[in-house]
């Protein structure tokens, strides 16, 4: 139960700190660069938290991508499709890493 909650706080600060800095960054990351260190936070939430943080930290994480990274910018519409599939690819291997975690804690 303390790893569950441990693994949400680092979601719920670390997501929104990294979003921040992005967003800071803008001109300099692309989006894939952008994408892998959101995954990065997943896959440290799903160390340390399992599953469902990390599950959740993927959707945020996600959502956090198409409103603020994702053309059009502030909004979770997405114009293209190249970003609608890096979006999903992205939520796959966060679903999946937070699976793998799961199984292998056993």
């Amino acid at each position: 139960m303390r790893r569950r909650l441990a693994g949400t706080v680092i979601g719920l600060v670390v997501l929104p700190l990294l979003t921040l800095g992005l967003t800071r960054l803008r001109g300099v990351l692309n989006l894939p660069s952008q994408m892998l260190l959101f995954l990065l936070v997943v896959v440290l939430v799903a160390l340390v938290g399992g599953l469902v943080p990390a599950l959740a930290a993927a959707v945020a994480a996600a959502v956090l991508l198409a409103y603020y990274f994702i053309r059009p910018l502030y909004d979770v519409a997405i114009a293209d499709i190249n970003d609608v599939v890096a979006l999903a690819a992205f939520l796959l291997v966060g679903a999946a890493v937070s699976e793998v975690v799961a199984l292998a804690e056993g």
